[in-house]
């Protein structure tokens, strides 16, 4: 695969991964050992023991993954070789680096970044203010941090992974042109796109790392079958009807993650009190917009400033004393009602929601101390409007030789294409005995349908 001296490394997920010994100017920056210490499932080892695993361990992941994906494709495209080995450079970089940007506790603290304008992102930023993403930082640790001069010795310039990781092309095509041939969109959807390198790292490596089955999918057989295909000069990412039951298994293995593994209910509780304590303590902890302070922030830091903090949400996270679940509704999410297949869906939405205020009101009276918790889920972002950043998935039908969106050849995204959302209520476990008396005589004199309560 490489012409250049290359080590190995041991992965409990994929087996042995192979580096170019160049890389490890990458591995061993700052950036990438940061991730060492920021797990990727944030608080999900309270409900999972086992779901330590770092951003790290998935980002050399999802790296091997793109290179197994670019190998498959390799036997359709024939680049030489130096074009092949240029582009699958690009791409491992851009893999490798997509979560340098994540704050401490993953996602779980992404609520508190600052306004994209305080990233100074230039001509990287988007068009419309609003609040940074994890992406907008990995944006700007590639441009701006002593991460830029190291890729840029190693051939690899900032200003041609940014694309790849954002979407947006720029004014410079050249480095994606091979042969005549774009391939900016193949290898943008590689990084990201709902068949990437990123979604079949993490989905097997946090079932193994939960115990549970549900992230589990045909992965060689999806990725043997991957294909590129070509319209009007440029090149897409594609899959070959053959596997398309895979591909669909691999789309029902995310589904199912998010309900039972992403969205647990003792990792949303602690997510919720983490929101709370930065609510109320809004100035103890906060995110730098500078790089290099940005790199000195970790999972051990932010756990460090909680621990010394006096907030009663705080001292809850550090002394693990979650709120108790109270009750679980799962419900099609309100802006979605009017593609509802079934009326029960829309009793659900309906019935659901004013039993759950209901319920909160009483709690309210009562003088129960609680909270409440909303997560939303979707098979596929297919059921939206597509952008032409992130272009369709193909499959090619071999039967008449035609390439169609995928969307328009699975029938699954009709059967999954609404929005599903959990709504929760957490009460204090002192109250716990008081409020399940009163939801336990509201549901008896409420006539509704509480099928999923």
């Amino acid at each position: 695969m490489f012409p250049d001296d290359t080590i190995s490394i041991r992965d409990p997920l994929h087996g042995a991964i192979e580096l170019e010994r160049r890389e490890l100017q990458l591995i061993e920056h700052p950036a990438l050992r940061r991730l060492r210490r920021i797990k990727q499932l944030g608080f999900a080892d309270h409900p999972y023991p086992g779901a330590t695993h770092s951003r790290f361990v998935h980002s050399v992941g999802a790296m091997w993954m793109a290179t197994r994906t670019w190998q498959s494709l390799q036997r359709h495209l024939q680049l030489p070789g130096p074009d092949a080995l240029q582009a699958l450079r690009l791409l491992r970089a851009a893999v490798l680096l997509h979560d340098i940007g994540h704050a401490p506790l993953s996602h779980t603290t992404e609520t508190i970044m600052p306004p994209i304008e305080k990233l100074h992102l230039g001509p990287w930023a988007p068009s419309v203010s609003r609040q940074a993403h994890h992406e907008d930082y990995t944006l700007k640790l590639l441009l701006d941090s002593s991460l830029a001069p190291v890729l840029e010795e190693m051939d690899l310039p900032p200003q041609h992974l940014a694309p790849l990781i954002s979407g947006r092309q720029g004014d410079d095509p050249h480095p994606f042109v091979f042969q005549g041939r774009d391939l900016f969109p193949i290898l943008r959807q590689i990084v990201s796109s709902e068949l990437d390198a990123d979604r079949m790292d993490y989905l097997p490596r946090d079932a193994m790392f939960t115990g549970v089955a549900y992230g589990n999918f045909d992965l060689d057989w999806l990725v043997r079958h991957m294909i590129p295909i070509e319209q009007d000069g440029k090149v897409y990412l594609g899959v070959s009807n053959k596997a398309i039951f895979a591909f669909e298994d691999f789309l029902l293995s995310r589904y199912h993650m998010f309900h039972s593994v992403y969205y647990h209910h003792a990792s949303v509780c602690y997510q919720q009190m983490l929101h709370m304590y930065y609510q109320e303590a809004p100035d103890e902890y906060t995110l730098p917009t500078e790089s290099e302070a940005y790199l000195r922030t970790d999972d051990y830091q932010l756990m460090e400033v909680i621990r010394q903090s006096k907030n009663p949400w705080a001292q809850r996270i550090v002394n693990h004393e979650p709120y108790l679940k109270l009750l679980e509704l799962i419900l099609p999410a309100s802006d979605e009602l009017e593609q509802s297949t079934t009326a029960r869906d829309a009793a659900d939405q309906d019935v659901g929601e004013s039993f759950f205020q209901a319920i909160q009101e009483a709690l309210i009276q009562a003088q129960i101390r609680h909270f409440h918790a909303s997560s939303s889920w979707l098979l596929s972002n297919y059921s939206k409007p597509k952008s032409h950043l992130n272009p369709p998935i193909l499959v090619l039908d071999r039967t008449f030789d035609q390439a169609v969106p995928l969307a328009q050849y699975s029938r699954l995204y009709q059967r999954y294409r609404e929005t599903r959302k959990i709504l929760r209520i957490y009460v204090d476990p002192s109250q716990a005995t008081e409020a399940q008396t009163i939801l336990k005589a509201l549901k008896q004199t409420s006539h509704l349908w509480l099928w999923n309560a």
